[in-house]
């Protein structure tokens, strides 16, 4: 399919990518909102023309790359998550050039989410797939600051046929995940427990007929992947580290 082979292509360029795109944000808190001001973008090398899809295959599980490593090392995002979110923002910017976004915004909220895939033990094999599977809280109104989310996928990707619960590394609703996933691997299957899948869609989620490269629009899309202030805060705070981690020279205490 066509998002799935612009990512594959993506891939190939991936080293180029270094901080393409690159949002880090500063929030500034006033009475109304919260907002997020882009400061300038690190200059990078341009990414390579995309070869036409009749010559793609499908996208290898691991991939071996020098920038990877390092920026894995730096960030201490682990290398096939890294290797996602980077991935997705090759993908939007093919997708939808006026979006803007950035892979540490993924980044920012894989971490928020599922700590890139490793809450509770899990982790993210060579494939790109997250085990054990990773399912939030049943939305029942039990647990404090959690909505009431009467089930609407009879139990198919979340296991709950009562409430519905997130489900995957990018911690989709059901319901948000039938209607805006995208299998981003080629595999021929829209998996929220695929990273792959998980972030592309998650760009798609967020770039959705809209430029997060203003401070509004940013706050807004991230604010509508989880409407709490304290969330958006938190989520820049991760995109913000990771920024800053993967343009140092060091690598990450975490």
């Amino acid at each position: 399919m066509k998002h799935a082979t612009a990512v594959v292509c993506a891939l190939l360029g991936i080293a180029s990518l270094v901080l393409g795109g690159l949002l880090v944000v500063q929030l500034q808190n006033d009475d109304s909102a919260t907002h997020a001001t882009p400061p300038p973008v690190p200059e990078r090398p341009e990414s390579p023309d995309l070869p036409a899809e009749e010559q793609q295959s499908p996208q290898p599980p691991q991939l071996k790359s020098p920038w990877l490593t390092a920026t894995a090392e730096k960030t201490g995002i682990p290398a096939r998550a890294l290797q996602s979110y980077v991935t997705a923002e090759a993908w939007a910017g093919r997708e939808h050039p006026e979006c803007g976004l950035g892979w540490t915004t993924l980044a920012g909220i894989g971490f928020v989410e599922t700590a890139h895939g490793t809450i509770g033990g899990s982790a993210v094999d060579d494939a790109g797939v997250v085990r054990p599977e990773i399912f939030g809280p049943k939305l029942d109104g039990s647990v404090r600051g959690t909505a009431v989310i009467t089930d609407t996928d009879g139990g198919r990707l979340d296991g709950d046929n009562e409430h519905d619960r997130a489900v995957g590394p990018m911690q989709f609703l059901p319901s948000v995940w039938d209607k805006m996933a995208v299998d981003a691997n080629g595999d021929g299957k829209k998996d929220p427990h695929s990273y792959d899948d998980a972030a592309v869609t998650a760009a798609a989620y967020l770039c959705a007929e809209r430029s997060i490269t203003t401070p509004e629009e940013w706050t807004k899309a991230v604010f509508s992947y989880n409407p709490d202030e304290a969330y958006v805060n938190a989520v820049w705070q991760a995109a913000n580290k990771a920024g800053t981690d993967a343009a140092s020279g060091e690598q990450s205490g975490n």
